[in-house]
């Protein structure tokens, strides 16, 4: 559930709520920083955007939502670890079977500083950053990366976000929305007495 709400909370925070999280030009890398090499990675743990998860050895699907074209996928062989660290749970989503997104789940706060402090290393600062809510965002050209902890539940979650393919689900997304409004506004109009 708590996968379920951050999804709709990233969602909301790249663009479906009034506030809306910078969005990098697609195929545009943020400037370098000291120390660090800001490159979008071209995979997750082995597995590269795009990729056809389904076809993969140990994979288990979890989720399916058709009307969104999304599965969303675990390993069932291989114990939870990021960044050499034991996790609660990594979740892999497809769009249209190509690999966009990984989803890592885990508990404490010396986790989420841990994960921060190698993904700082790594990309350098945040390119959005929010202290008092334990947010921070890099965007680096293709790829998306999200570190948040959530301090009432004392969990946390990192994500990967490959923009090319996410992009693709969104406009779906917007037809979507689109369509519903069209919907009921087309059932408002043939009965002038509902309730508005």
């Amino acid at each position: 559930m708590r996968y379920v709400l951050g999804v709709l909370v990233v969602l909301l925070m790249a663009g479906c709520a009034g506030k809306s999280v910078p969005k990098p030009v697609a195929g545009e890398t943020a400037p370098a920083v000291a120390g660090s090499v800001r490159r979008a990675p071209l995979e997750f743990q082995g597995i590269a955007w795009g990729a056809r998860i389904r076809d993969m050895d140990g994979m288990r699907m979890t989720v399916e939502s058709p009307s969104l074209r999304t599965r969303t996928f675990a390993r069932a062989d291989v114990a939870p670890a990021f960044l050499d660290r034991p996790v609660k749970k990594i979740l892999y989503d497809v769009f249209d079977d190509a690999f966009y997104q990984a989803w890592i789940e885990f508990d404490g706060k010396p986790l989420y500083d841990a994960f921060l402090a190698e993904l700082t290393a790594k990309y350098g600062a945040p390119d959005d950053a929010d202290e008092t809510k334990f947010y921070n965002a890099w965007f680096l050209g293709d790829v998306n990366v999200y570190c948040v902890f959530h301090l009432a539940e004392q969990s946390g979650d990192v994500s990967f976000w490959y923009q090319p393919i996410y992009a693709e689900k969104e406009i779906l997304l917007k037809k979507m929305r689109e369509q519903a409004k069209a919907e009921k506004q087309a059932g408002l109009a043939d009965n002038p007495e509902a309730p508005k």
